[in-house]
């Protein structure tokens, strides 16, 4: 039922960021938990990760804080409280590049500074990457990453989700 919860389109198929977003506003794009979500992918690993009854916080900002001339207080899109992992979903095709509207220069610098934010403190990042979604492993590939990293999954009952939904 999650999966067509809500009209999924590929953003690489808008002709700007403003379109995507604001097909995302027209169709009030939220997790499981009544989040609003900036993509398709953020809302998919959002309920799986609720589904899978791992906790989670979404864009909650680094610690220690980190910014710069260039870049706002860095907030990863997923924080795992209980693990310490920090997932990054990653808007961009199998050739590294993400939507044409994208600046694709500045995109890949805000990947590199990311990795290098978590590489110097020495934290944890599970990445996740648009082209997994498009392919159909999206999810696949971020249990498989998770399981690496030691997370441990505990599926809550149809009953739960059920109710949640209910609720929502």
């Amino acid at each position: 039922f999650t999966n067509w919860l809500y009209p999924e389109r590929n953003p690489f198929d808008f002709k700007s960021l403003g379109d995507y977003y604001r097909f995302l506003d027209d169709n009030d794009i939220r997790t499981l938990k009544g989040e609003k979500v900036k993509s398709f992918a953020e809302c998919v690993i959002a309920n799986y990760l609720f589904r899978m009854g791992v906790n989670y916080q979404y864009e909650a900002t680094y610690q220690p804080i980190q910014r710069s001339a260039t870049h706002r207080a860095y907030k990863p899109d997923f924080f795992l409280p209980d693990y310490e992992i920090y997932i990054e979903h990653f808007g961009v095709g199998r050739d590294g590049n993400p939507a044409p509207y994208i600046n694709s220069v500045e995109y890949k610098e805000g990947m590199r500074w990311k990795r290098s934010v978590h590489k110097e403190h020495k934290t944890t990042l599970v990445e996740t990457f648009h082209y997994e979604q498009q392919e159909g492993h999206l999810l696949e590939c971020l249990e498989l990453r998770l399981r690496a990293a030691q997370v441990v999954f505990e599926p809550l009952p149809p009953e739960a989700i059920l109710e949640t939904l209910r609720e929502f």
